[in-house]
């Protein structure tokens, strides 16, 4: 199974890790978030088809007709005062436009306490919440640097100077109405830790390669 995608825009087209990254590294376009879809669309076109008889008995029809229907009233607007509150209480807590990972995972815990909002759905009205008000999420950002680096490892475990400087740089640099990226030295420390993970090695003088 293929594990890229092409990056949107035309110009650019270049092949991308299919991990759902909101911004094309070498251009920097916006993407569109399609890997889970693409995962699903490829799962559907393997599996095998269904035939459904024309001629089922009414008795079969009725008892499908009698089939609870899917939990429709569970949508997000149930817990509409909640999702208020806990929008409220961002606004007052986050006045830096910049949001860390430890920060985002105690706001996510304190929605769970104070408005017993789900972990998932707080930490989806947290991500909309700052991508609305222009505020770096810096969580996202992480998985985004992950994912190149994935990418730029996968085949050789090294990370030369070009790879290193163009994950950092497409990172780091704010995006369109951002007024900051991921902080530098959170991004060198994700790096190293990385390296030391998955055992990745970089240039050491001339021609010496070790993990960090």
């Amino acid at each position: 199974m293929a594990r890229t995608i092409r990056c949107d825009n035309a110009e650019c087209e270049v092949a991308l890790p299919r991990l759902a990254l909101a911004f094309c590294p070498f251009c920097g376009s916006a993407q569109t978030r399609r890997a889970e879809a693409a995962e699903a669309a490829e799962a559907s076109a393997q599996a095998p088809a269904v035939t459904v008889a024309t001629g089922a008995p009414a008795s079969a029809a009725a008892g499908a007709s009698a089939q609870p229907a899917p939990p429709a009233a569970m949508h997000p607007g149930a817990d509409t005062d909640a999702a208020r509150a806990f929008e409220a209480h961002l606004a007052a807590e986050l006045g830096d436009p910049y949001c860390s990972a430890g920060q985002f995972q105690a706001l996510v815990a304190y929605a769970g306490r104070q408005w017993r909002i789900p972990r998932a759905r707080a930490e989806t009205l947290l991500a909309m919440w700052l991508e609305q008000h222009h505020a770096v999420n810096e969580k996202q950002l992480l998985a985004e640097l992950d994912g190149l680096l994935h990418a730029f490892t996968h085949d050789d475990r090294k990370l030369d100077k070009k790879e290193r400087q163009d994950a950092l740089q497409s990172i780091c640099t704010p995006r369109p109405g951002y007024a900051r990226g991921l902080d530098s030295v959170e991004a060198e420390r994700y790096l190293i830790e990385f390296c030391r993970i998955n055992s990745v090695r970089v240039r050491v003088g001339l021609f010496k390669w070790q993990v960090p």
